[in-house]
C-alpha cells in the first residue's frame, strides 16, 4: 500500500495503473489481485488506514486526563482537519471512490 500511496501521489490516482503499482512493487500480479481487486479497493485501503490512525489519536486525546476538554476538541479537529488537508494536497479527491468517503464524514 505504500508504494500505491507513493504513486497516487507522484502521478495522480487516475494516472497510476495497478502495473505501475506492481511493476514497482515487485510483486506478482497474481500477488496484488489477491489482495486488492482493483485499483480503487487500494486507495479505499489506503483512507481506511489513515482514519484508523485518526481514530486512534481521537482515543489517546479523549483518554488523556491531563487535557481539558475545550483543548481536547480542539486537538482533534485540527488533526481531522490536517488529514483532509492531506488527502487533498495528495489529489486523492479525484478519485471515483472520494465522493462515496466524504459523504460518510459529513
Amino acid at each position: 500500500m505504500d508504494i500505491a500511496e507513493r504513486l497516487f501521489v507522484e502521478k495522480g490516482y487516475d494516472h497510476t495503473s495497478p502495473s505501475d503499482i506492481i511493476r514497482n512493487a515487485g510483486v506478482a500480479q497474481g500477488t496484488f489481485y489477491y489482495y486488492f481487486g482493483s485499483k480503487d479497493e487500494i486507495i479505499t485501503a489506503i483512507i481506511e488506514r489513515y482514519l484508523d490512525r485518526y481514530e486512534k489519536y481521537v482515543d489517546q486525546v479523549a483518554g488523556d486526563t491531563s487535557i481539558d476538554t475545550a483543548r481536547k476538541l480542539l486537538l482533534i479537529l485540527e488533526r481531522l482537519i490536517t488529514l483532509r488537508q492531506s488527502i487533498i494536497r495528495q489529489g486523492w479527491f479525484a478519485c471515483p471512490c472520494s465522493e462515496d468517503h466524504v459523504a460518510h464524514v459529513d
